[in-house]
């Protein structure tokens, strides 16, 4: 039994040109995949804002009888229409690096998902 784990060690033994120093360093998704993500992510705060838009306000402009009672039943609605389009318009500033707008908008689908719960 000994012999055997002592031939499993020595087949999986590194060689001399399999070293972190000679590995290219990767640090992340290519970038124009991070480019092409940025435009995704635009197009999907915009129908955020817009879906948000069609869910909470367009019933008030189609028929006007209907009125806002409170606070409660405009500013979750209004919020996260705001920060859907704050986030649309983080993703057209070139000079921020795409993988922070990405980080961006990672947090704006956490955040978002409050925004429909309290909706």
């Amino acid at each position: 039994m000994e012999e055997d784990r002592e031939t499993a060690r020595t087949l999986i033994r590194r060689t001399l040109g399999d070293s972190r120093k000679g590995r290219p360093v990767t640090t992340g998704l290519p970038g124009d995949l991070l480019k092409q993500s940025v435009k995704r992510l635009r197009v999907l705060a915009l129908l955020y804002a817009l879906t948000f838009f069609l869910a909470d306000f367009f019933g008030y402009v189609l028929e006007p009888s209907n009125k806002i009672d409170s606070v409660d039943d405009w500013l979750p609605g209004v919020v996260s229409i705001v920060a859907a389009l704050a986030v649309a318009w983080i993703t057209t500033r070139p000079a921020l690096h795409p993988a922070m707008i990405l980080r961006v908008g990672l947090t704006f689908e956490v955040l978002g998902s409050f925004g429909i719960a309290m909706a």
